[in-house]
């Protein structure tokens, strides 16, 4: 946990001529704020960061993350020297997609999301099968 956002940073590094999109929660990135200086440090063009900044941790049950509610990633990104830093929420997603994948990073993009109805997921259902839903609602029109 925490280190999805660093992986990223190498894959990227390594493979400049690859696009490279990370999809990081906000949990996540607060157990490692130093990668957003690293990565703007590194300013690899082909890298898109996604935070999907909900102010939970979802995985785990549900519980808020501390400074839910009162810490901006978009701020924290910016600050951090990142080039191209975005905060959208999730109805506009789809819409700004095409910009975001065609920006030359690092892009940083902070996509404020609703929890969940029930303030977690379904733990019971196989990650698997979680996996394949959340395909199958971001393909779908």
């Amino acid at each position: 946990m925490g280190q999805g956002p660093t992986l990223g940073l190498g894959i990227a590094l390594a493979r400049p001529e690859k696009r490279v999109v990370v999809l990081n929660g906000d949990g996540c990135l607060l157990m490692n704020l130093g990668c957003l200086v690293t990565i703007a440090e590194q300013a690899p063009k082909n890298l898109i960061l996604f935070n999907m900044d909900n102010g939970h941790y979802e995985i785990t049950g549900g519980q808020p993350i501390a400074g839910s509610g009162k810490t901006s990633f978009f701020g924290l990104a910016e600050s951090a020297g990142w080039p191209v830093v975005v905060e959208i929420d999730e109805q506009d997603l789809r819409s700004q997609l095409e910009m975001i994948l065609s920006s030359l990073g690092p892009v940083f993009v902070n996509v404020k999301l609703e929890t969940a109805a029930g303030g977690s997921p379904d733990l019971t259902i196989p990650m698997p099968e979680r996996i394949q839903a959340l395909t199958a609602h971001l393909s779908s029109d």
